[in-house]
């Protein structure tokens, strides 16, 4: 899709990553998070929620978190 494709560049050759951060006064740049929860991996696009719930299954994991 083109035109979605377009949508994360912006003017000045910048790119929307979907993450969330700001800088401080110092000038460093501090992580806050994401504006959606999908994560890329080799291509495909995963829910957190998804490998959560499998890790969750085992009878040795009590909780899971995935970031």
């Amino acid at each position: 899709n083109e035109q979605k494709y377009e949508s994360y560049f912006m003017p000045g050759d910048w790119y929307v990553s979907g993450d969330s951060a700001y800088m401080d006064e110092d000038g460093y740049f501090w992580f806050q998070g994401r504006v959606d929860d999908v994560i890329m991996t080799s291509g495909e696009r995963v829910g957190p929620f998804e490998v959560e719930s499998k890790l969750i299954e085992h009878p040795a994991v009590a909780e899971a978190g995935v970031i």
